[in-house]
């Protein structure tokens, strides 16, 4: 397997997972969408174990009883907690529509990161 690959059927899986309203962690859907996650997260892993001499650890999304509706993959510094703060990290798309890379916070401890919805173009859209 490959990167483009993996990170491919996260987003086709995603794109499944919005047909059903609730997605228990045993589904067939969130088995291969955390597998993917996984492959994705040691590939990570492997590129940025250490990182301007600090080390980085990465984690995945798996929720609690049911498949979170937003996977994501998110590299952490020393101490840091996906719970608490603010991280780097990669956002799929619920629709299986692609995915968003940048700063993250976690959505039951926000911390104050305000959210700028961009066009596919790259250009913010008027409000």
């Amino acid at each position: 397997m490959d990167l483009k690959t993996a990170f491919q059927q996260v987003c086709d899986g995603c794109g499944k997972h919005d047909e059903k309203e609730r997605l228990s962690n045993s589904d067939p859907i969130a088995k291969a969408i955390v597998s993917n996650l996984e492959w994705i997260a040691q590939w990570l892993r492997e590129r940025f174990e250490i990182f301007n001499g600090t080390p980085i650890s990465v984690e995945i999304s798996k929720g609690v009883g049911n498949f979170p509706k937003v996977p994501w993959v998110c590299l952490l510094p020393p101490g840091q907690q996906i719970k608490d703060g603010i991280y780097a990290g990669i956002c799929f798309g619920k629709n299986g529509n692609g995915a968003v890379i940048g700063c993250l916070q976690s959505v039951s401890s926000p911390k104050g990161l305000t959210t700028v919805i961009r066009a596919s173009n790259g250009k913010t859209p008027a409000v």
